[in-house]
């Protein structure tokens, strides 16, 4: 039976680790150079403006919002509720 296993050269398995190597470290040393660029967040306030006024027959929740510092990051949410018609059945999206 013929052995179909192939044998690379040390000269060719040390060049494909040189292109392995050099193809994923440069990425990584450039990331760790690289500053953290954070976006400024929205405050909430000058978003509430833009949230859409009710449909009609339907009436709308003050807006709401708060922007907040969590794990270093400042995080903006804005929401308002809508209503169609009244009590316990009526229609509501969020």
């Amino acid at each position: 039976m013929k052995s179909t296993a192939r044998v690379f050269s040390p000269a060719r398995a040390g060049l494909f680790a040189l292109a392995l190597f050099t193809a994923f470290v440069p990425g990584t040393v450039r990331a760790q150079n690289e500053p953290m660029l954070v976006p400024d967040a929205v405050d909430y306030q000058k978003l509430l403006p833009i949230l859409p006024e009710p449909p009609a027959d339907w009436t709308a929740d003050k807006p709401e919002g708060s922007t907040e510092d969590v794990g270093g990051f400042r995080i903006t949410n804005v929401h308002r509720d809508y209503r169609k018609g009244e009590g316990e059945k009526a229609e509501r999206c969020h």
